[in-house]
């Protein structure tokens, strides 16, 4: 048993996965800005926050305004998405205060964290499949919500095709 053939198979390893990582992050250009052995920093976020830059100049204020913004809209997603599905406005608004009032909300949306925009992204693909049943032209937007997410944060990946379906397990006809 030799250590050297040991270090040389594993620095092997170790460079093969390297450039694995680095073909999957070429290929994906638009939507990462870069990854090191399978550490991928999503570009999406950063979508949001360029527009903002020249308006506000590259503060904090300025990163952290999409999470916010994303914050406030899921708020108001949850208040719709709830009412889509117990059409009662009572159970509604206190879904919404829930939410709103969540300590985990509130921090994930105060910093540029991309949890909270994913979130966004998900209440909002859910709310616009449901709302595809009286109105089919927004299962479009759901898609467009579904297909983005997972470009927006690493848990995504494997959340949103489940979220997908489970909604058309569901409400399959």
């Amino acid at each position: 048993y030799a250590i050297m053939n040991t270090l040389d198979e594993a620095e092997e390893k170790a460079t093969e996965i390297y450039v694995h990582a680095d073909a999957i992050v070429e290929f994906l250009k638009p939507l990462v800005i870069g990854g090191v052995a399978g550490l991928v920093i999503f570009a999406v976020y950063m979508y949001f926050i360029v527009p903002l830059i020249p308006l506000f100049g590259l503060d904090t204020f300025t990163v952290r305004l999409p999470s916010a913004i994303f914050g406030i809209l899921t708020v108001l997603a949850t208040y719709f998405l709830v009412k889509e599905l117990f059409k009662r406005k009572d159970i509604a608004l206190l879904a919404t205060l829930l939410l709103a009032i969540s300590p985990w909300h509130i921090q994930f949306s105060r910093i540029a964290f991309e949890a909270n925009v994913g979130l966004a992204l998900n209440i909002f693909a859910a709310l616009f499949f449901l709302k595809s049943f009286k109105k089919p032209f927004f299962l479009l937007f759901s898609a467009v919500f579904m297909g983005l997410n997972p470009s927006v944060y690493q848990s995504d990946r494997v959340f949103t095709p489940l979220l997908a379906l489970v909604l058309i397990v569901i409400f399959r006809k």
